[in-house]
């Protein structure tokens, strides 16, 4: 008997100048909902993105390092990944997922 996934989606929410690379014209925030199976892995949801908006790509997450910008931090589910982990972490249907930029100052 094969055994099939379990599909579900998850939701990633990118500020105003990422949604710009995502071609989504002038918003606010832009939220993606997008389908996934069981286990797919935070990397891998974005490797789809990266490979459809090349802006992404560049200044987002490096698909071919499996890295993300020392920019961004990634927040699921309301609490903050490491960035060297962030990409192995495996998502569940329901997850949320927001890309935010790293501000710092005095």
């Amino acid at each position: 008997m094969e055994v099939i996934a379990e599909l579900g989606k998850v939701q990633i929410k990118l500020p105003p100048w990422m949604a710009n690379l995502m071609n989504a014209g002038d918003t606010e925030w832009f939220t993606l909902e997008k389908e996934i199976k069981e286990g797919t892995t935070v990397g891998e949801l974005l490797t789809e993105l990266a490979r459809n908006h090349a802006g992404f790509r560049t200044a987002v997450f490096n698909p071919d390092a499996g890295s993300f910008s020392d920019q961004l931090v990634v927040v699921l589910n309301d609490s903050l990944l490491p960035q060297s982990e962030a990409a192995g972490v495996r998502l569940s249907p329901g997850d949320n997922i927001m890309l935010l930029q790293v501000y710092s100052g005095g």
